[in-house]
Parts: structure tokens; C-alpha cells; sequence
């Protein structure tokens, strides 16, 4: 088995990243916000079930894209197959113009008091993740970052 982890800030575009991706290649995805809609209640133990349930469907996946942060400790614990981190960054102004931009309908149990705070802490964890690439969501458009994917002697390499 073999895993794609997009590793981003909220609002950094991984999901719109990882649709492409799975267009491109026999990766099916997987995304923690889907799961949140259809499994989360805004509480903790409705969080739990949101990860429990994506987990346990993507395990049944030959090869698949885990769309989330890629900071969290689920991913830590629960990681398997092979595995491509992938880093996604963007302006942090950016992610404040995409954030008025969305319909924050995504259940969460964790309230964000300083929303800016939390953006520039996560971009911090981010930006030090230790991935295999790294792109700018902010001047680099889906189809851009996955032209240069492909060019990766390091992803060809794992598609192998």
C-alpha cells in the first residue's frame, strides 16, 4: 500500500489539490473534512469517529491521498504502506482572503479563539514538517504543482 499525505495549513488548498491529484493518478482520496461533515457533531468524540472511519475506509484502499493537516497525532499513530509527505504552503494573508471565501461548514470540536493565531502556529509546524516536496498554493496552481510533481525524480521513484 502506498499513501500520498498532503501536509497544509487550513485553507492552503490541499483539497483542490488532492481532487486533481486523483485525477492524475489510481490514488483514491481521502479527506478528514468529508469525514467531518458526514461523522462529526462539533464534539470531540464526534472527531474520533470522523478519523476512526476515514481511517478504516482508506485501509481498504490499494493506494491512497489522505487529505488533512498532516500535523495531527492520528496521522502520527495510525500511519501505514509507503508514504509521500507532501508540503503545501501558502501566504498567510492568502489564507485569510480564502477563509472569507469558504462556507465553514466542516464540523470541528475545537474553538479557535484567535483564528490568525492558530494559521500562523500551523504554518510554523508546517513549514518544519519534514516532507519529500514542498509547493506554494499561493503562485502555483493545482495543475502547475502536479506538472512538477510528476518531474520529481523522488515521486516517480515512489510510484514505482
Amino acid at each position: 500500500m502506498k499513501t500520498i499525505i498532503l501536509i497544509g495549513n487550513m485553507y492552503s488548498g490541499k483539497t483542490t489539490f488532492a481532487k486533481a491529484l486523483e485525477k492524475e493518478i489510481e490514488f483514491k482520496r481521502f479527506s478528514i473534512d468529508d469525514y467531518r461533515i458526514k461523522y462529526g457533531d462539533n464534539t470531540v468524540p464526534g472527531e474520533n469517529l470522523a478519523w476512526d472511519m476515514l481511517y478504516k475506509e482508506a485501509l481498504k484502499a490499494k493506494n491512497c491521498i489522505l487529505d488533512t493537516t498532516g500535523l495531527s497525532k492520528q496521522i502520527d499513530s495510525r500511519i501505514w504502506g509507503s508514504i509521500f509527505k507532501i508540503g503545501i504552503i501558502c501566504k498567510i494573508v492568502e489564507l485569510h482572503e480564502r477563509r472569507v471565501k469558504e462556507d465553514h461548514r466542516v464540523p470541528y470540536p475545537y474553538n479557535f479563539t484567535d483564528v490568525e493565531e492558530s494559521m500562523y502556529r500551523m504554518q510554523k509546524l508546517v513549514q518544519a514538517r519534514n516532507v519529500d516536496i514542498k509547493f506554494h498554493s499561493d503562485h502555483q496552481s493545482p495543475q502547475e504543482m502536479i506538472r512538477l510533481l510528476k518531474e520529481s525524480e523522488s515521486f516517480n521513484e515512489y510510484l514505482i
